[in-house]
């Protein structure tokens, strides 16, 4: 199986097994970064004085991490940190757009109401999965 590895300058191809290699390297290399990165921000007091690139990098690093993550196997650990991250973040975010618009659901906010109580079980049990997947790392 070929992975697809989102560059800067385009698309590269490599082999599926290399994804254990390249998540161990975007791991240290974004741990890295943001180690300079959080001392820039102490020294200058300010983290906006840090510059946007920098922050954009760590950003565009923290990606390619996640994508990595999720082409090793799913017998590895960071595979199930990374799918629950993704799948509570997503499920955060609709809750709280749920909640935005509650008001305006009028009648039909009962219904709605129901819904959040649905995702926010939902949240639970993808919460008690990762911390089970990071105790497992």
């Amino acid at each position: 199986m070929i992975s697809v590895y989102p560059g800067a300058d385009g698309h590269r191809a490599f082999p599926a097994q290399h994804a254990a290699t390249m998540l161990s390297s975007y791991t240290m290399l974004l741990a890295a970064r943001r180690l300079i990165a959080n001392h820039h921000a102490v020294r200058a007091r300010a983290p906006e004085e840090l510059g946007e690139a920098a922050w954009a990098d760590i950003d565009r690093l923290e990606l390619l991490r996640e994508h990595w993550a999720l082409e090793s196997p799913s017998d590895q650990p960071a595979f199930w940190i990374t799918a629950y991250f993704q799948m509570l973040r997503q499920h955060e975010e609709m809750r709280a757009t749920m909640i935005s618009e509650l008001p305006e659901a009028g009648a039909g906010g009962a219904f709605a109401s129901l819904d959040i109580a649905e995702l926010d079980e939902q949240i639970a049990a993808y919460r008690r999965r990762l911390v089970h997947w990071q105790r497992m790392a």
